[in-house]
């Protein structure tokens, strides 16, 4: 299905509020295009992650994730199910990068086998090339990006994740957080700012 616009949760939040518990899966349905998107896009952020999980992987846990929380939380608007959407993501992620490296973690205890020599020549995407993703170090950066991300004020978290976690232009994040692009230019600027400041000048991914 296409890509769903922000705006375009509406109808479905709206039918949830009022008890349709059909419109749940609706939703879910109406979004899962976009966050398959996504999950993709941030995987790819999470190099470290790639030999371990896939998309699919990920998609399927976050929107678990969703589901769950549309039971318990009421979502007002458009706005507020986008930030929903992105923060299971991020959770999802979060998790799978302490499951697979924290200190008891599968990939912590893996040796990884010698590369094959029939494989030597075989073309890399530059994303998957060593480049010491996988050490404690540089999950510590993401680990801690996202928990920062966080404590950010919330006009600045909730265009930061409008731009870096759902991928959406500029003017579809002022569009779906109803203020102008400028607004939009400015929180993202401060919010990088911060993070910068906090992350000691090292943003992973940015």
């Amino acid at each position: 299905m296409p890509s769903e616009s922000p705006t375009s949760f509406t109808t479905c939040l709206e039918r949830l509020r009022l008890g349709d518990v059909a419109a749940r899966g609706e939703l879910i349905a109406r979004a899962q295009e976009r966050l398959r998107q996504l999950a993709h896009q941030r995987l790819w952020d999470w190099p470290h992650l790639q030999r371990w999980v896939e998309t699919d992987d990920v998609l399927q846990g976050a929107l678990i994730r969703l589901d769950r929380a549309l039971q318990v939380v009421r979502v007002p608007s458009s706005q507020d199910f986008v930030r929903l959407a992105a923060c299971q993501i991020r959770r999802e992620l979060h998790d799978l990068g302490r499951r697979f490296f924290g200190p008891e973690g599968l990939a912590v205890r893996h040796a990884t086998p010698p590369v094959n020599a029939a494989l030597e020549n075989t073309p890399v995407s530059p994303l998957e090339a060593p480049q010491g993703t996988n050490q404690p170090e540089n999950l510590a950066l993401w680990t801690e990006m996202h928990e920062q991300v966080e404590q950010l004020p919330d006009d600045e978290r909730e265009v930061f994740e409008q731009l870096w976690y759902l991928g959406l232009s500029q003017t579809e994040a002022a569009e779906a957080l109803d203020v102008d692009r400028t607004t939009v230019i400015r929180r993202w600027q401060r919010a990088r700012a911060r993070l910068l400041e906090k992350l000691h000048g090292d943003l992973p991914g940015g």
